[in-house]
């Protein structure tokens, strides 16, 4: 009798883990994941802590053996992604490079990794304009992605969805250099990408071009030789840190 209530207990957890929108695999994907250690946080109300949804996936929240967070994505059934292990891939070649989450297993329908908590870089630019980080904060911050996009662009990583990143960098526990790019569902590998100049394009000669201290057509210039020329890509953005680096009035 008991052990068919465990049993029963046991079902109504995976239904309560696994929602009907989530691929057919996805008890068996917990149970693998339980089988690593890990274990699946529930609120009070034995529901699977939620932190994450798309149209392809959704993002649960875990924790390690350690007692530390990860995070798990699941495909859901409806999605019109066959896979994410691309996306698995593409953080296991990132993972010596620290600017991404850490993966500790992937399959066609999940990733199990690192959980990244902290400020986003479209936060930053709010707490900037209301006072609470100061100049030197979002200066580091926005050096500090410039090199973590450049190494994105060096190993032929295209992220895609950098033109608008404002949820897909963070700074974790809110270290302008402790850069994390998430979120790599829709990348996809091919030569010499250009994250850099999609992300000063698209989104800082939008929100800071004063931050570069120079005219946006010298900008611009640059941006149209970091594409061409991938001899100079490296230089390229040394000069750009170094201008931010520098305090100019604006």
């Amino acid at each position: 009798m008991l052990g068919a209530l465990m049993d029963a207990a046991a079902e109504l957890n995976r239904s309560q883990i696994c929602p009907e929108d989530l691929v057919r695999t996805c008890e068996s994907i917990v149970t693998t994941v339980e089988k690593l250690g890990f274990k699946i946080l529930l609120d009070p109300l034995k529901r699977s802590q939620e932190i994450g949804r798309g149209f392809s996936s959704r993002v649960f929240l875990v924790s390690r053996p350690d007692g530390s967070k990860a995070a798990l994505k699941i495909r859901r059934a409806r999605s019109k992604r066959d896979s994410l292990a691309l996306e698995g891939y593409i953080l296991e070649l990132l993972m010596g490079s620290y600017i991404a989450p850490r993966v500790f297993s992937y399959g066609d329908d999940y990733i199990l990794m690192e959980y990244i908590s902290g400020i986003s870089v479209g936060r930053a630019f709010e707490l900037f304009k209301r006072g609470a980080i100061d100049d030197p904060y979002l200066r580091s911050a926005i050096s500090s992605t410039l090199k973590a996009l450049h190494i994105l662009d060096s190993l032929g990583i295209d992220h895609l969805e950098i033109g608008d990143p404002r949820e897909h960098i963070i700074f974790h526990h809110g270290i302008p250099y402790a850069v994390k790019i998430i979120d790599f569902e829709s990348a996809t590998l091919k030569p010499y990408p250009s994250n850099l100049p999609r992300f000063i394009g698209g989104f800082i000669l939008r929100k800071a071009s004063w931050i570069f201290g120079v005219d946006i057509e010298e900008i611009l210039e640059m941006m149209r030789i970091y594409k061409k020329d991938h001899v100079m890509r490296g230089y390229i953005v040394n000069r750009l840190v170094e201008a931010i680096s520098i305090k100019k009035p604006f």
